[in-house]
């Protein structure tokens, strides 16, 4: 791992729409110079759908797209009409603007003599870390050539790329730096619905942006992404806010703005502090994620009497368990299981070498079996 580790405090199946990208959806790139025009073969498409702002995902109520230690309780602040004012003075200096630049293989370099395109595209992240570590979302990096950061005093530095989870959206780049402004990891745990949320980052580059509203929901499960049970705020996120923080009235970070439902007003997304946390301690400590994996492909049931085993890999966990698909789980550890999402949720809370109580329904007859975690094979 590049960077030294830091000391972070601990904590106290839908289908997918074919148009549907996970990378830079609300990073808000637009397309450069040194390209094929506008609208020609895939480069085309994808600058089309950029400058757009919208790669959405269907799923009921409308297209989702993405913007882009404490202990115990989190400190409480008696709110006035100044909190808000206060909070972003104090939290704006130490969220960044992520400038990317993005270089494709140009597919008609034969015919316009330009070997490629050039995809620009902004999002925002926040430091962690005084000697420069910063968090963002892995869509606003993802296969970027060059990273730009700047900080809110105009002061500009390359970026570099030190970990990344796409599968949590999480990452982090590092920049040479000390004595830098620094915001604290909440604990996302002890959030409520109804509580205040403040949202900092640069919507379509409009940098030091700062919004306000409240936790609508907490837990949501969203097809995109079923590893995340992320925050719903309605404090407004846009294109360019991927990867900037959501702060509650003590100034601490409690998610790391992600989604918005684009088809809609005031629904968005954030990925809560306890698993950024999680995530980002073992990409410093390790180089990477080392995620407990059972093997197995689930879909849900109209009841909700349980998760269908919709396929099974083979060697995995769940095959050397004696799990079959079509087997229907209901209990792991004692603990009933009624969506893809549960199961998920609680196998991300484990360890590899874990042992799972499994209870299971196979022709409607109970039966039980323990299951060995390993880890989640790459790739």
């Amino acid at each position: 791992m590049p960077c030294a580790p830091f000391p972070i405090p601990p904590p106290g199946s839908a289908s997918k729409n074919s148009a549907f990208s996970n990378r830079d959806d609300c990073s808000n790139r637009t397309s450069g110079s040194s390209s094929a025009p506008l609208g020609w073969g895939k480069g085309g498409e994808r600058m089309r759908s950029l400058l757009i702002g919208i790669v959405g995902f269907l799923l009921g109520i409308g297209c989702w797209s993405y913007v882009g230690p404490v202990t115990g309780q989190s400190r409480t602040l008696p709110f006035t009409s100044d909190t808000i004012a206060q909070i972003a003075q104090i939290a704006i200096p130490a969220v960044v603007n992520i400038d990317t630049v993005m270089r494709e293989i140009n597919p008609f370099q034969n015919l316009f003599g330009t070997p490629y395109f050039t995809e620009k595209g902004v999002g925002s992240g926040f430091l962690i870390d005084a000697s420069g570590l910063i968090v963002t979302n892995d869509h606003v990096v993802a296969d970027t050539q060059s990273l730009t950061v700047t900080l809110t005093n105009g002061q500009r530095f390359t970026g570099r790329k030190v970990g990344h989870d796409p599968l949590s959206d999480v990452a982090l780049i590092r920049i040479k730096g000390a004595n830098l402004p620094t915001l604290r990891l909440g604990d996302s745990e002890s959030l409520r619905v109804g509580d205040w949320a403040i949202a900092i980052g640069s919507p379509l580059g409009l940098q030091k942006s700062v919004t306000a509203g409240i936790v609508s929901a907490l837990n949501r499960e969203i097809a995109i992404n079923e590893r995340v049970n992320f925050i719903q705020t309605d404090a407004a996120i846009n294109p360019g806010n991927s990867g900037g923080p959501l702060l509650n009235v003590a100034g601490e970070v409690i998610g790391v703005n992600n989604l918005i439902a684009t088809r809609a007003q005031g629904i968005g997304f954030a990925i809560p502090s306890n698993l950024v946390r999680s995530i980002v301690d073992q990409l410093v400590s390790k180089g990477k994620i080392e995620r407990p994996w059972m093997g197995i492909a689930l879909t849900s049931l109209p009841s909700n009497e349980g998760v269908l085993v919709a396929g099974v890999s083979k060697g995995s966990p769940a095959a050397q368990a004696g799990l079959r698909p079509g087997d229907v789980i209901t209990h792991l550890d004692g603990r009933t299981m009624q969506s893809p999402g549960q199961i998920v949720q609680y196998i991300n809370g484990k360890s590899v070498g874990n042992r799972l109580e499994v209870r299971f329904l196979r022709n409607n007859e109970k039966k039980s079996t323990v299951l060995v975690l390993r880890e989640m094979p790459v790739g």
